[in-house]
């Protein structure tokens, strides 16, 4: 089975903790197998919890899009 991860080891992402973006290195990730899935959680330089992949973003305009999302769709 070959696992395909979004980021890297060393890469800065951005997520949401304790309802506030965050920025933080990538310092470790765990692979959850299942017999149909995998879940890729992701551990940062600074003592956050881990984090699914869904929740991190590569860049800041990323995470805003997500977050504001409801927001930029209402007219």
């Amino acid at each position: 089975m070959k696992v395909n991860n979004k980021y890297q080891i060393g890469q800065k992402v951005y997520f949401m903790h304790n309802d506030k973006a965050r920025c933080d290195e990538v310092k470790g990730m765990s692979f959850i197998v299942y017999r149909n899935s995998v879940h890729i959680v992701y551990m940062f330089q600074n003592s956050y919890p881990g984090m699914p992949e869904n929740d991190v973003f590569e860049t800041e305009a990323e995470l805003k899009a997500f977050v504001f999302e409801n927001i930029s769709n209402e007219k």
